[in-house]
């Protein structure tokens, strides 16, 4: 079961597959598993999805002119939503992100 919490890959997608192939797999609910996640990785299951898809941004940020298209490619509901968690965690807005790394 550890291994497959930890397999886990950015996209909501194949979060919920995993998650659905556990529950066959091991023969326990989804809650059971999104709280032994919780137990091994210290952070909630949505969280730790937070993060990867928001580590995947960085990689992608020089490749998208439109961060709007990003956000939604990344699976965000707004832009809005994107930056606000973007700031959250690196520090600063996606675009602020890009123009310091524009300027090296």
């Amino acid at each position: 079961m550890h291994s497959i919490i930890r397999s886990l890959e950015c996209g909501r997608r194949l979060v919920v597959r995993v998650l659905l192939a556990g529950v066959i797999e091991v023969g326990v609910s989804p809650v059971y598993l999104t709280q032994v996640f919780q137990q091994v990785e210290a952070m909630p299951l949505y969280r730790y999805q937070l993060r990867l898809r928001l580590a995947r941004a960085l990689d992608l940020l020089g490749r998208y002119d439109d961060l709007t298209s990003l956000s939604m490619e990344l699976g965000f509901s707004s832009h809005s939503h994107f930056s606000s968690a973007f700031r959250q965690v690196y520090g600063r807005t996606p675009a602020e992100f890009r123009r310091s790394i524009r300027r090296r």
